[in-house]
């Protein structure tokens, strides 16, 4: 906080605040009042969290460790009708005449199955978070990141309602993807 000689205040150490710089940007470490007079200074911050760990306790378990994301890796199963129509043409005697082991069969029709898989379905790396639920797509991710927006500017402009109207979406975009991803559970037992 900035003391001006005009406000009557020469005396004293202040008010400060100190954020670590890996965790400073303008989206997450807002200030939203200051102040200061003869009897009172103010400072006051959005998102401040305090830690305690007591001496007792193991700082090697306490300490928060920040993971790096994973990418992995997933199958996309759009083209399943060609993979269909792919194996319907197949002639699944030659697989039977070229060998009289049993064995030998179901390794060449899984080896034969993987690779039109391989060649018809698509893959794609997504890019896993540690702490990404299992429900959350895209269309999530664009929700949280207008709500955010919407936050900022409300708290620049002193109007919220664009931020209550974008966090009743996000509610609603939420239930929407969990009843999606319930529904695509279920159907797979």
């Amino acid at each position: 906080m900035d003391r001006m000689a005009d406000l009557g205040k020469s005396r004293g150490g202040g008010v400060c605040v100190m954020v670590n710089n890996s965790w400073y940007n303008n989206a997450n470490v807002v200030t939203l009042a200051r102040s200061c007079s003869p009897n009172l200074e103010l400072l006051t911050l959005v998102i401040v969290n305090t830690a305690y760990i007591p001496p007792q306790a193991n700082t090697d378990t306490a300490l928060l460790k920040w993971e790096a994301p994973v990418h992995q890796e997933v199958t996309r199963w759009t083209a399943v009708a060609v993979l269909q129509d792919a194996l319907d043409d197949v002639d699944w005697d030659m697989f039977w005449r070229s060998t009289d082991d049993v064995s030998e069969f179901i390794e060449a029709v899984v080896g034969f199955i993987v690779k039109l898989v391989d060649d018809t379905i698509a893959r794609a790396t997504i890019k896993k978070f540690p702490n990404q639920k299992s429900w959350m797509d895209k269309t999530i991710r664009e929700a949280l990141n207008s709500l955010t927006a919407a936050y900022n500017v409300g708290i620049i402009s002193g109007n919220m309602d664009e931020y209550k109207s974008t966090s009743y979406g996000v509610r609603r975009a939420v239930r929407e993807v969990k009843q999606r991803y319930r529904r695509k559970l279920e159907s797979q037992f």
